[in-house]
């Protein structure tokens, strides 16, 4: 939250035009703010999950740029994808990346393939926070087609942005499947997966 608000004031302070946006973006992330993360999985991370990062050649698929690794919830690499997606669609790189569209159905499949539920006010906080920075980022960047779009479409965006968390169906496996270990099962941290 603390890097958030102070990305989120300097975005604000050079972007005045939208400095009623980014407001009602940072008082939404400080009354939604996650609460307990006692029964969160901790997970390796890649830090930086971004399309970029996957290569999939035929049925292999490898994921690259590891240096920022670490341990933690596991939406965190979630909502960096879902909202990288944001990005690169709004920086006009692919002008036929639907990025909503890409989201669900990446979210679609993750939660059928994990044993953890993808809550959607996590996934939505975690979102947010990124795309914050990642707004501050095009500024400190001068990335001028994200500038450009932001100006244009910014408010809908953000509008849009808020819900990301019904993008996702909070499914969770049956406790007991192949790969889940409830709390006090002996796995370090709660409901770690092998």
């Amino acid at each position: 939250m603390e890097e958030a608000l102070a990305k989120g004031t300097t975005y604000a302070s050079g972007v005045p035009a939208h400095a009623r946006l980014m407001g009602a973006m940072l008082a939404r992330l400080e009354s939604r703010r996650p609460g307990s993360i006692r029964d969160v999985p901790r997970l390796p991370l890649h830090g930086a999950f971004r399309a970029e990062h996957v290569l999939v050649r035929g049925g292999r698929t490898a994921v690259v740029d590891l240096d920022g690794m670490a341990e933690g919830d596991p939406m965190l690499d979630v909502a960096e994808f879902v909202s990288s997606l944001e990005f690169t669609a709004l920086s006009g790189v692919d002008p036929a990346l639907d990025p909503a569209g890409v989201s669900r159905r990446f979210l679609e499949r993750y939660a059928e393939a994990v044993p953890w539920a993808v809550e959607p006010a996590r996934l939505e906080w975690y979102a947010l926070a990124s795309l914050v920075g990642k707004m501050h980022g095009a500024v400190k960047r001068l990335a001028l087609p994200t500038l450009a779009g932001l100006e244009r479409h910014g408010a809908a965006l953000a509008e849009r942005w808020c819900s990301i968390g019904a993008w996702s169906t909070a499914r969770r496996r049956t406790p007991g499947r192949a790969g889940y270990r409830p709390a006090g099962s002996g796995a370090r941290g709660s409901g770690v997966a092998r």
